[in-house]
């Protein structure tokens, strides 16, 4: 996983839709989700968990992948893809909990 520093607050991708940038920003930002996000997942669902979804977010990205450009995503790639995404941004703070989360369940050392 990379180490990004990225605030969600300043993520592009999620002001987006604000009009400060300009058509042209926009474009690029929903290349850019596209090409994170709506690609197929070089994994196999099939090796996976079952996980559950709201329903209203289920209809919603089911949607979203019907009128994707490539029409062949499945649900299992966005969510793998979003996933990733998520896990490389934040590797830092993940990190961090984990350890923390680590020293407080170890014993401590008699001395």
């Amino acid at each position: 996983m990379q180490n990004k520093k990225r605030e969600p607050d300043n993520n592009p991708l999620l002001n987006a839709d604000k009009d400060i940038y300009g058509s042209e920003y926009k474009e690029n930002n929903i290349k850019r989700y596209s090409s994170l996000f709506l690609i197929e997942s070089d994994k196999i669902a099939r090796h996976g968990k079952s996980v559950n979804i709201r329903p209203e977010f289920h209809a919603c990205l089911s949607l979203l992948l019907k009128i994707s450009t490539d029409s062949n995503i499945s649900l299992f790639s966005y969510i793998d893809n979003v996933l990733k995404t998520h896990l490389d941004d934040y590797q830092e703070i993940i990190d961090e909990l984990l350890e923390d989360s680590l020293k407080q369940k170890l014993p401590s050392k008699k001395r």
